[in-house]
């Protein structure tokens, strides 16, 4: 919870829970309630939290903490296709809503949440959300040169 307070932020996402930090946190559950510390500071001082839909652990943290405001986002969410591999096209290939395909040189199905999620910075209807956000509370962009107000977004 230290971190969240020292960074304050407005947004939050966390990207996965898994077994890699199980050492720090000893168990599943231990690690499930330290990166939760990020929605329980976004939903009590915060505006939003993204999470993806396609990941019931997730979803279940969302929903036990009962977060007022979630933007969902995800592969299958958002209607995105995984491709099939031929030998003429054997790496992951992903189709996104309107048709544009993602080409990688990754090999496995299993890749296709982290390039989703990379390729469109969380998802085309999530960005739309933010910018109208932006947009509605006068906040501009920090690449067009203006300045932020006060706004964070945390990633776990």
């Amino acid at each position: 919870f230290k971190l969240v307070r020292v960074s304050e932020p407005d947004f939050g996402i966390i990207t996965n829970v898994g077994k890699a930090h199980l050492q720090g946190f000893g168990s599943f559950e231990g690690v499930k309630k330290a990166k939760g510390c990020l929605y329980d500071y976004v939903n009590a001082f915060g505006t939003s939290v993204f999470v993806n839909a396609d990941d019931p652990v997730l979803v279940s943290m969302t929903e036990e903490r009962n977060c007022k405001s979630v933007i969902s986002y995800g592969l299958h969410h958002d209607g995105c296709v995984i491709m099939d591999t031929t030998p003429e096209e054997p790496f992951l290939r992903i189709m996104m809503p309107g048709g544009v395909v993602v080409n990688t040189k990754l090999v496995g199905a299993y890749n296709s949440a982290n390039v989703w999620r990379h390729y469109v910075s969380v998802n085309i209807s999530a960005y739309r959300k933010i910018l109208r956000y932006l947009l509605l509370n006068h906040i501009h962009h920090p690449t067009a040169g203006l300045r932020w107000s006060r706004q964070s977004i945390m990633c776990s």
